[in-house]
């Protein structure tokens, strides 16, 4: 349903969005008949970013290793790693 409701909600067919808001609308009405409450979200008070400066990285060292098929020499794989050196 959610996919139909996109595709109609985005399209230029106006019945077919009118039926299934109109749909949404009497589920919501039947869910709360039943009991459902739809509280609102909690808002949350915005927090201030922290500074972060970033004061070094490490000199790193990468090492790649290939596998070749013996009969033809295409690459079959790769290995690479990457270490960090001090």
């Amino acid at each position: 349903m959610l996919v139909e409701m996109h595709l109609s909600l985005n399209g230029r067919d106006g019945e077919l969005t009118s039926r299934q808001l109109s749909s949404i609308a009497t589920a919501v009405g039947d869910l709360r008949a039943q009991g459902l409450r739809f509280d609102r979200a909690e808002v949350k008070k915005a927090v201030e970013p922290l500074e972060v400066r970033l004061v070094s990285t490490p000199a790193r060292q990468s090492t790649t290793t290939l596998t070749r098929d013996p009969t033809s020499g295409e690459i079959m794989g790769s290995r690479q790693l990457e270490t960090d050196t001090v």
